[in-house]
């Protein structure tokens, strides 16, 4: 929701809206200045799958302005704004057109209805958040900003009222903070560390056991 934006160009810095991975969706906006911002066809992908971002693709993607080094956030966010950073956002501005062309155009012929099957493919209609996000965005492009927020809003609070919200963030979210704090863990065992470990297979669940290991 910034005008301008600026990340730290460091392997630890990641950017994405995660929230369909719990059954919800950004409900503040996201469904409606990412498409704004980058071409719709990248914006579904983020938002329906919530994949995770580079600070290098997110500024590729038209996200964000500029990557700086970490000690230099500060400092390469007043050069932008002395450098003439608009107080406005894209969309309010005269003559503003969306990135990839709008959603009744060849390319969104394209897109759309290739889209909504892939959908259908990868969810099996069983993650209602997902399919919102689609609707959010194609009915959103086709009005006014502050309109499509009120469109993401309505159906936003349609989806916190699902099932499959409440025992994804139940289950995704709230207990798995608890278990990654230990509690489900058997009193008195005393914590261990691993230094070396073996991961038995090379096909395609043994190399991704084995790439998580290497990360953690």
């Amino acid at each position: 929701a910034c005008h301008g934006r600026v990340a730290a160009d460091s392997d630890k810095v990641k950017m994405a809206l995660p929230e369909v991975k719990i059954g919800i969706f950004p409900g503040a906006g996201g469904t409606q200045r990412v498409p704004r911002l980058t071409d719709q066809q990248q914006a579904l992908q983020m938002l329906t799958s919530g994949q995770t971002l580079s600070p290098q693709k997110a500024k590729s993607m038209g996200l964000i302005h500029e990557i700086a080094e970490p000690t230099k956030l500060v400092e390469t966010a007043k050069a932008m704004i002395k450098n003439g950073l608009k107080p406005v956002a894209p969309w309010d501005e005269k003559g503003f057109k969306l990135p990839g062309g709008p959603v009744y155009s060849v390319a969104g012929a394209n897109l759309w209805p290739p889209a909504i099957a892939i959908l259908r493919r990868e969810t099996y209609g069983n993650y209602p958040a997902a399919a919102a996000i689609l609707k959010c965005v194609y009915e959103g492009l086709l009005v006014p900003f502050d309109t499509g927020l009120r469109i993401e809003q309505r159906y936003f609070t349609e989806i916190m009222q699902t099932r499959e919200a409440a025992a994804m963030i139940r289950s995704l979210f709230v207990s798995l903070q608890e278990l990654n704090k230990g509690a489900r863990r058997p009193a008195g065992v005393p914590e261990t560390k691993f230094k070396k470990i073996g991961v038995l297979g090379a096909g395609f669940m043994g190399a991704g056991i084995a790439y998580v290991t290497a990360k953690a």
